[in-house]
């Protein structure tokens, strides 16, 4: 049973649908137009609790989640990804990467919306605002 959600984020390219991340340490997407139909992707690997999501700006399918784990997280929801024959509903996430080079709890994250795709601010109670590029793990996926 979830527990306590922490943080949403929209999808910017896919606007019905919604990610939301908390004390569980599940990120959950759901698809607004079904709002009986439950999580339509599953993304588990944190430690502890997910204290914010970003979607990416550049791509449909790609988030980032930040935690009390000291790890920020990139992912995908899974639906560029092929189909399986699995019957099963929800798609399960799968996680390109991890950055963990904050010291404390990681507590916001967002994507640069301007030059290069992929670049990423992390900030922390480490007092400590790091940079990141998110290309780097994205490299082969496709």
């Amino acid at each position: 049973m979830p527990a306590e959600i922490l943080t949403h984020d929209w999808n910017k390219y896919r606007d019905t649908v919604i990610a939301t991340g908390g004390v569980d340490r599940v990120i959950r997407t759901f698809d607004i137009r079904n709002p009986t139909g439950g999580p339509a992707s599953i993304m588990m690997g944190h430690d502890y609790a997910v204290r914010r999501l970003a979607w990416s700006p550049h791509a449909a399918d790609i988030l980032l989640s930040a935690s009390y784990d000291m790890t920020v997280r990139l992912w995908t929801d899974g639906s560029t990804m092929a189909a399986n024959d699995s019957p099963a509903p929800v798609k399960p996430g799968l996680q390109l990467g991890v950055m963990n080079r904050h010291t404390e709890f990681v507590t916001g994250v967002d994507w640069c919306l301007f030059g290069v795709a992929g670049w990423v601010a992390t900030v922390g109670w480490d007092e400590r605002v790091l940079l990141w590029d998110a290309n780097t793990m994205l490299q082969g996926r496709g």
